[in-house]
This record gives C-alpha cells, sequence and structure tokens, in this order.
C-alpha cells in the first residue's frame, strides 16, 4: 500500500475509476478518540478507539480532455463505498481481519484554479467506513526484495512474489 509510484484508482463493483492527473492534498490517519469526563474532578479519560484514515486528491479536468464527461463521471460516486488504491500497482488499505477497507467518497467540490471561466479542477475526499490497519496494509509477506532492501517489480511496476 504505501510503496508504489503510478496514480490512485478506486474500484466500485465492477468499476475501477484511474485518478489520472492527481496531486495527493491530504493522506493521513484520523484518531478516534472518546472522552470521558469524571464529574467529581474534571479529570478526562481518553479512550482510542481506532484509526480511520482521510484521503484528499486534486484532478486537473483540463489535462484529463473531455473535462465535463470527467466531472460527471465522478459525482456519480459521490456517497459511495469504494475500495481505495493509493497506487494502482499497489495494495489497498487492509482492516485488522486482512480485508479491504472501504471508503465513502464524501466530497466530489468541482472548483477554479487556472481560469475563471470554468471549473478545472476537482477535489474529491475519501474516508475510511472502518478503522485501518497499517502493520496488515504495507506489503504481502512473500514480496521479493533485492539485496538492497529495495521492492523488486516488473516492466509493469507489479511486485515480484516469491
Amino acid at each position: 500500500m504505501h510503496y508504489g509510484t503510478a496514480a490512485p484508482k478506486f474500484v466500485s463493483g465492477i468499476n475501477t475509476v484511474h485518478l489520472d492527473c492527481a496531486k495527493i492534498l491530504t493522506d493521513r490517519p484520523v484518531y478516534d478518540y472518546e472522552e470521558q469526563p469524571s464529574v467529581l474532578n474534571g479529570h478526562i479519560n481518553h479512550i482510542k478507539g481506532g484509526m480511520h484514515w482521510l484521503y484528499i486528491v486534486r484532478i486537473h479536468v483540463y489535462k484529463e480532455g473531455e473535462s465535463i464527461a470527467n466531472e460527471n463521471k465522478l459525482l456519480s460516486y459521490l456517497g459511495k463505498d469504494v475500495v481505495l488504491y493509493r497506487h494502482r500497482e499497489a495494495f489497498p488499505f487492509k482492516d485488522s481481519a486482512g480485508d479491504n477497507v472501504l471508503f465513502r467518497v464524501q466530497e466530489v467540490t468541482p472548483d477554479y484554479f487556472n481560469t475563471p471561466d470554468y471549473k478545472d479542477i476537482i477535489d474529491i475526499r475519501f474516508k475510511s467506513s472502518d478503522y485501518v490497519d497499517l502493520t496488515k496494509s504495507i506489503l504481502p509477506e512473500d514480496v521479493m526484495v533485492d539485496s538492497k532492501g529495495l521492492v523488486i517489480q516488473d516492466d509493469k511496476g507489479n511486485y515480484q512474489i516469491g
């Protein structure tokens, strides 16, 4: 999950959407804490529940060609649950059971960037629906590593398993 060079993508059912010409704006954990204040002395107990993940990406639609069609395609995923890949040749986020974590597409926001004539960027906000377990999300155990400790990839950028 953490390693890769290609642009992000997400999968919804049988549809795969490649987010080409994308710039990652936010890629960070959101810790879930619950506070339990004492009514006697005001002391607050902090209970850590887990860790969600927030991922915001900016798409430059003017580089994509048909910007209106691309905008309509992305807007159709608003409010849906998808499997998010930070890099399309890598692995998706996993939960503590090793299953793919679903991300809700919370916002799809067209905006102005280079020109006031038309909206030429789209910001997409993804937030995990379940807690993310990074120990299960990084790489599979059987990925091949060279003598320098670098992950071995084929000419298409896929990891070599062995």
